[in-house]
């Protein structure tokens, strides 16, 4: 199975194709929830990416013992994604030919953590709702958005990164056993 993006190979493994302005892009993404997480901890994108753990408004003292126990590590994990995406993705912005990647799978895994929680962050941004059907189907066509509509960059942005996410996650289910077959 292979897409525009993302491939496996046949020994197995994932391999990432991307351009050096695309892993630019990909690359300022990160950059930017690095910032988003360096930021306060009461901002909705920060409590979208965090939620609650006890959701009884009446556990508020769990919640806060939980936070303060888990809360440090589920950052610096975050982070540490950040970091090696990071180190992947420089060297590759800086080249004007597109580059392979093989990913092991800590890195398959460091790819859909980091497009999920850049997914959450830019929907949070724009309005995105996960109660909302209609907003996650469609977060409105860019090509029907007035040109001067300060949301058609990032909703574009947006619909780009659903599709790189979901190429990746039909090559990592491609090579899954299908359920109900038996030895």
């Amino acid at each position: 199975m292979a897409g525009q993006w993302w491939s496996r190979a046949r020994d197995g493994q994932v391999r990432l194709r991307l351009a050096g302005t695309e892993a630019a892009t990909i690359l300022g993404l990160v950059r930017e929830m690095r910032e988003v997480l360096d930021g306060p901890a009461d901002d909705p994108i920060m409590q979208r990416l965090f939620p609650r753990a006890y959701l009884d408004p009446t556990e508020d003292q769990a919640e806060t013992t939980w936070r303060a126990l888990a809360g440090p590590d589920l950052l610096r994990d975050r982070l540490d994604r950040l970091d090696r995406l990071t180190a992947v993705l420089e060297p590759v912005a800086l080249g004007e030919r597109t580059e392979a990647i093989a990913l092991d799978a800590d890195a398959e895994a460091d790819w859909l953590c980091v497009l999920n929680d850049t997914r959450l962050t830019l929907g949070t941004a724009i309005g995105i709702r996960d109660d909302d059907e209609d907003d996650l189907d469609d977060p409105g066509d860019p090509d029907e958005m007035d040109d001067d509509d300060p949301q058609r960059p990032a909703r574009y942005l947006y619909q780009v990164l659903t599709y790189f996410q979901g190429e990746l996650v039909e090559v990592l289910l491609g090579s899954m056993p299908e359920a109900g077959l038996d030895d």
